[in-house]
């Protein structure tokens, strides 16, 4: 058996040159190939639409997480100090619930104000392409409920200890 030709096969192999090597033949790729590349592409574009998307729900959880130190820093200044914070996190429409003691979630000077920091922080990440929905709620919370509903993420303000 010949076998000194496999040498002289590899050196040609090794002088052609890209354009030779990855153009089809007479139109045509090896179905080999274009089943390799359509199993890479696949995959190799799962991957990438899973690190995009991560990356844009982490940016999203960091602009979330600023506004609503935001609004608790803003109803703070005008004594209205929230007891827990619940959040709703997704890549497009998180939505953040404070709750309140009853006496100061029904008060009129509550409403006029809380509300109307409320319209400043929501315009604001508006313009960044991020809907933040903020929302006050009285004490009385079944934070279950409020699970079953996408509110994963709830702090008591109060202790600064997550709630479970």
């Amino acid at each position: 058996m010949q076998t000194g030709f496999t040498e002289e096969i590899i050196k040609f192999a090794a002088t052609r040159s890209d354009s030779a090597v990855l153009s089809p033949a007479k139109g045509y790729y090896p179905f080999e190939i274009i089943a390799e590349a359509y199993e890479h592409g696949v995959e190799h574009g799962k991957n990438n639409m899973n690190q995009k998307m991560r990356d844009l729900y982490f940016e999203n959880a960091s602009e979330i997480a600023k506004s609503s130190a935001e609004i608790v820093n803003l109803l703070n200044k005008d004594s209205f100090v929230p007891e827990k914070l619940f959040v709703a996190l997704s890549i497009r429409n998180s939505k953040i619930l404070l709750s309140f003691e009853d006496d100061t979630f029904t008060s009129d000077e509550f409403m006029d104000k809380a509300y109307a920091h409320i319209a400043k922080i929501q315009s604001a990440y508006f313009e960044k392409d991020i809907n933040v929905s903020i929302s006050y709620l009285g004490e009385n919370i079944n934070h279950d409920m409020l699970k079953s509903d996408g509110f994963e993420f709830g702090i008591d303000l109060k202790t600064n200890s997550p709630l479970d």
